[in-house]
Order: C-alpha cells, then structure tokens, then sequence
C-alpha cells in the first residue's frame, strides 16, 4: 500500500477474508488513505517524546 498498490492489496484482502468467511466492503481501500505519505520524519523525532526517550536510553546503554 505504501507503494500505491492498493488494488492489489484490495485483491489480497478479499481473498483473505473468503478463507477466513468474512464478508468485506466492496471499497476497502481507498486511493486516498494517507496524505502523509511524502512527508519524512526525522530520527531525532523520537527525542522529543520523553517515554521515548527514556526507553531509547535504556535499550542503548543495555546493548
């Protein structure tokens, strides 16, 4: 789906839900699922969060 194959991935949904015996919409997916899709984010994101902060310092000091 990240890579726009969202007929595909529609097609493997429904496949997957007739093994399973569950009835799906006939529009699962649309073409306009995520807007955020070209905009990046920095590593230094995870830094601003102070949990996770706290839990990248640990897993650091830990390895």
């Amino acid at each position: 789906m990240s890579k726009g194959r969202f007929q595909e991935a529609n097609r493997i949904l429904h496949k997957c839900a007739k093994v399973n015996g569950v009835t799906l919409p006939d529009e699962l997916l649309s073409n306009d699922i995520d807007d955020n899709t070209n905009t990046s984010q920095s590593v230094l994101k995870m830094f601003t969060v102070p949990r996770l902060l706290l839990r990248t310092l640990i897993i650091y000091f830990n390895w």
